[in-house]
């Protein structure tokens, strides 16, 4: 299954997911469904039965319908993880590692963890990973501290009582010079969180930079972030790139609120 076809598939799958989320306890016919994303029967089925498979739907049997299942309470929170997302981001991340060379990845945080739900590389140029990637590493990289910091004070307390003092080794100055003091926590947060981006340049060859992704509520919700090489984020490439990754995060929050 090439790309554009697993993308077919996985929008149709969350029109789908999406109809019957808004109405929880209706039961729906196949040809129902069929209607919501306008194609046989018989093709909707095969959609459908895929997510009957991992829970996403229930199947109540012989001619009585489906209805939401109980899977869906394990997606990763809400309208980030969607097909929307997907197919806006896809050309845009390609573009932007055949102009600047650099990766590119679209973040949520979700349970104290990073979640990379979209991926671009020099080293995959034709290829944009939709694996879902988790990682334990939010006090130590520019995007998990932006997404924290945009977390509620009770998520705030609640990773620095459980979580931080488990994720962050001595050697912390790099990348959290803050102190661990819970009142320099907070400070760090809020100054971050007063951020329009961020900004890291020159750390270990590096420069990275995170711009914000805001949900339907104008709230940040995920990020934008972007690697390229030290040496090259001067003059009119580093105002080039960071225009584009501005586009790119805006087009990323109109399509989540679309």
């Amino acid at each position: 299954m090439d790309l554009f076809v697993m993308i077919q598939v996985i929008d149709r799958a969350f029109k789908i997911l999406t109809k019957i989320a808004d109405d929880p306890k209706r039961v729906w016919k196949i040809s129902e469904l069929a209607e919501i994303i306008n194609v046989p029967a018989p093709t909707c089925f095969h959609i459908v039965n895929s997510m009957v498979q991992i829970g996403m739907i229930e199947h109540l049997g012989m001619r009585k319908g489906y209805r939401l299942g109980a899977g869906i309470n394990q997606l990763c929170h809400s309208n980030i993880y969607t097909a929307q997302i997907a197919q806006v981001a896809e050309p845009m991340f390609r573009k932007f590692v055949l102009d600047f060379k650099g990766l590119i990845e679209f973040i949520v945080l979700h349970d104290f963890q990073r979640h990379i739900l979209c991926h671009a590389s020099p080293e995959h140029i034709l290829r944009v990973d939709y694996n879902l990637q988790t990682v334990d590493d939010v006090i130590r990289t520019a995007s998990g501290q932006y997404l924290l910091a945009h977390e509620s004070r009770e998520k705030q307390k609640k990773f620095y009582e459980y979580v931080m003092p488990y994720d962050l080794p001595k050697e912390a100055e790099d990348f959290w010079p803050y102190g661990l003091e819970y009142e320099n926590y907070l400070r760090a947060l809020d100054e971050k969180k007063g951020k329009p981006n961020v900004i890291r340049e020159n750390i270990k060859g590096k420069t990275q930079i995170i711009f914000p992704v805001f949900s339907q509520k104008g709230e940040v919700n995920a990020v934008v972030a972007a690697v390229i090489p030290a040496y090259n984020f001067q003059g009119a490439f580093r105002e080039n790139l960071l225009a584009d990754l501005f586009r790119i995060s805006n087009e990323l929050s109109i399509a989540q609120s679309n």
